[in-house]
């Protein structure tokens, strides 16, 4: 204490510091003004008196008092700090900055003083002055959890990833049960595509805080991620219990709703997303995506349009309508769609896909190809893409590359081809010394006709070919020179010992358009002379 206290003076100032601690307000600050009644000047009085105020909420009253402490004693430290988070409650970022520096000067390894310049710069948005802060408190005081952890925020903004993570565990090993450290040390390893990790740090979150909206969320979008998709629906759903105005919750939800084969349900929760973020353009376009997979276009057409009546720029709803008036046949207007896209987002890649499709359809299949090649540099494995540069390159000649691409048809959703799976493996083109193989249609009726042709080349690789094909073309099929049986779908198929899909054959013969088999004719009528005269 400062001055020589009386021993009333001690004992006002100790049962006022008690009732303070004890978290009777009043009392306490009725004993300190006792205090200063007998000594004006009283250090601890005062400072104890600013503290109280602002534990209170009356900052202006809260820094008059502390003003009053420093000119009794400029040699506080503490009270210097205590200013500095004054001015940081009020606002004044740049004056605290002055108090802590302050403190500094006079107490260098105070961590706290060190922590909270760091808060005063990181406020102002000078994250290097703010980490350089931060790195002084936690090297004064290595189990300062909270200095870490800002760490870890700094890292995580700049995209540093593996840095952010260092720091959050390290603020974990001080301080365990840190639901918020967890919670963005989980979002790290979400962008480091390290999902199980993640995952585990949102469920651990979650064992301490139960009731923590983000965490539900950010569990759900990795189990998302990881296909667990009756997961990711139970953890929206917590999200979305725990905070119901929560739009991502509800745009996810619909989303892995959707995945799910439930679309009335998904629908259902994008429209609570618009409920609830109503001026979001993002959540009027994801309507607009789900009405055109049930056919209802042009309530997706206001639903896009509603989302760029919000945001004019919004990619999504430009898609919307891209994909929409492709649908429609409308070549020239989906063209149009795809080109305001790609001014927006060059590298958008479901625009490239649908402007490769426009040219192709519209016989400018060069162009079709150097947007669906565009394309893939930006996602090499999307199998719409893929099959659609199929197409156009088949279109213009390049048969080699093009059957091979046209590989990607049993990944895409714009084929509906479903492939087989059998025990016995794929004919890659090797000679088959009398093995038998299965050739089996997959499309339609023309495409059979057209493929069958490479029956008798597979004949001449010693083979037995057995052809499974529709019904209605059983008879001509079975009169095909090289074909020893034909079934129809259904059938019960005779034994064999590789198989191949019949528009693969192209592929695996790596045709040119010199090579394509073209001993004509190679279909037959089953029907005899005679039957054909009766007939």
């Amino acid at each position: 204490m400062t001055g020589q206290l009386s021993t009333h003076w001690r004992q006002l100032l100790r049962l006022g510091l008690a009732r303070h601690q004890e978290g009777q307000l009043a009392e306490a600050e009725s004993l300190y003004k006792q205090v200063l009644v007998e000594q004006p000047q009283q250090f601890d009085a005062l400072r104890l008196l600013g503290l109280l105020a602002r534990q209170q909420g009356q900052l202006e009253l809260a820094l008059e008092r502390l003003q009053l402490a420093c000119a009794v004693n400029p040699t506080s430290a503490d009270t210097h700090h205590q200013m500095g988070l004054v001015w940081s409650d009020l606002g004044f970022r740049e004056r605290a900055i002055l108090s802590y520096d302050q403190a500094l000067i006079i107490q260098p390894d105070f961590a706290e003083a060190h922590y909270n310049l760091g808060n005063a710069y990181y406020g102002l948005g000078q994250t290097e002055r703010a980490a350089a802060c931060y790195l002084q408190a936690v090297q004064h005081q290595p189990d300062l959890a909270e200095g870490h952890y800002n760490l870890g925020l700094i890292e995580q903004e700049k995209s540093d990833f593996s840095n952010a993570v260092r720091h959050y565990e390290e603020a974990l090993k001080q301080h365990p049960d840190y639901p918020e450290a967890l919670l963005n040390l989980g979002l790290c390893h979400k962008c480091l595509a390290q999902y199980a990790q993640a995952a585990k740090c949102f469920a651990k979150a979650l064992e301490i805080k139960s009731d923590y909206p983000e965490a539900w969320l950010n569990l759900g979008l990795v189990r998302q991620q990881q296909g667990q998709l009756s997961d990711a629906e139970a953890s929206f759903r917590e999200a979305i219990l725990r905070e119901p105005s929560n739009a991502l919750a509800h745009l996810n939800l619909a989303i892995v709703l959707d995945e799910q084969g439930k679309p009335s349900e998904a629908e259902a929760q994008a429209r609570a997303a618009i409920s609830v973020a109503p001026v979001d353009p993002q959540v009027h376009a994801y309507l607009g995506a789900l009405l055109i997979k049930v056919n209802r276009l042009e309530e997706a057409i206001s639903a896009s349009r509603q989302a760029l009546q919000l945001f004019g720029n919004c990619v999504p709803a430009h898609v919307n309508l891209a994909e929409i008036f492709l649908l429609e046949g409308k070549l020239d207007d989906a063209g149009e769609q795809c080109e305001t896209i790609l001014q927006l987002d060059p590298t958008n890649v479901a625009a490239l896909v649908c402007l490769g499709v426009v040219r192709s359809r519209q016989r400018r299949p060069f162009e079709a190809i150097d947007h669906l090649e565009k394309a893939l540099l930006a996602r090499p494995d999307n199998p719409d893409a893929l099959i659609n540069l199929a197409i156009a390159e088949l279109l213009v000649g390049k048969f080699e590359k093009g059957w091979e691409h046209y590989e990607s048809r049993w990944r895409s959703k714009l084929t509906c081809c479903q492939p087989r799976s059998f025990l016995q493996p794929r004919w890659q083109g090797e000679n088959l010394e009398g093995r038998t193989i299965l050739l089996y249609a997959e499309q339609g009726f023309g495409d059979t006709l057209q493929f069958v042709r490479y029956a008798p080349l597979i004949a001449q690789r010693g083979g037995k070919v057995v052809v499974e094909c529709q019904p209605a073309l059983k008879s001509l099929v079975g009169a095909v020179r090289g074909v020893d049986t034909v079934i129809s779908f259904g059938e019960p198929t005779p034994p064999f010992d590789v198989h191949a899909p019949l528009l693969s054959l192209p592929s695996i013969f790596h045709t040119t358009l010199e090579s394509i088999p073209r001993q004509t004719p190679y279909l037959r009528s089953p029907i005899n002379p005679e039957s054909m005269s009766s007939f």
